[in-house]
């Protein structure tokens, strides 16, 4: 990820082998099912390019938790730089403040913030654009991301995550998001955000 020019361009990629294994169709069949052409995914906008192979998955699958299936695909090699500094923290508010001011790798539509406030501190994902709307599997993407480095730093720490706030509706699959993401969520929440126990920070 350190050599992509683009994260942006890097995660559509990482979303596209995940939306082949969850369709169980080939990278060439699901681009033209999703109406992705080769050159598209050099020339075509980052963010058409998630919307149309979101809109795809949810249509093929009927899951509208798709997003989280991320979670089976990650690896620390997918954060590169980032990875090696939430690893290499020496407790778990250094690896949670690294994610934040290193989030840029992760892509250009979010800004990380942490907002430590008691009783619980949490990590809000800003939109970067205000008048572009994602689709809310991008967004439950980018929250796995986030609870996925954060399982990983929680190595250091007998805390973990407290809550996940979610700003869409959870579409009736609360269980689901909670079984995906191991932590009670909420949904119709003003920001979408990662809490944590105080004590965790």
């Amino acid at each position: 990820m350190d050599n992509v020019d683009s994260p942006d361009r890097y995660w559509i990629d990482f979303d596209l082998r995940v939306a082949c294994r969850l369709s169980g169709l080939s990278r060439a069949a699901f681009m033209r099912v999703a109406d992705i052409s080769i050159s598209d995914l050099v020339t075509e906008d980052d963010k058409v390019l998630a919307q149309k192979t979101w809109t795809t998955v949810e249509k093929l699958t009927g899951l509208p938790d798709a997003g989280l299936h991320v979670l089976d695909e990650f690896t620390l090699e997918d954060f590169g730089q980032l990875g090696l500094a939430v690893i290499t923290s020496d407790d778990f508010r250094t690896a949670i403040q690294n994610v934040v001011s290193l989030s840029s790798s992760l892509g250009e539509r979010f800004k990380f913030v942490l907002e430590d406030k008691q009783p619980t501190p949490y990590i809000a994902l800003i939109e970067l654009e205000a008048k572009h709307k994602y689709t809310h599997h991008f967004v439950d993407s980018t929250i796995a991301m986030g609870i996925f480095l954060s399982r990983v730093a929680l190595g250091k720490s007998s805390f973990g995550v407290y809550r996940v706030n979610f700003t869409h509706s959870g579409f009736g699959v609360r269980k689901r998001y909670e079984q995906r993401l191991g932590c009670p969520c909420r949904f119709n929440q003003p920001l979408n955000s990662v809490e944590f126990a105080a004590e965790s920070l």
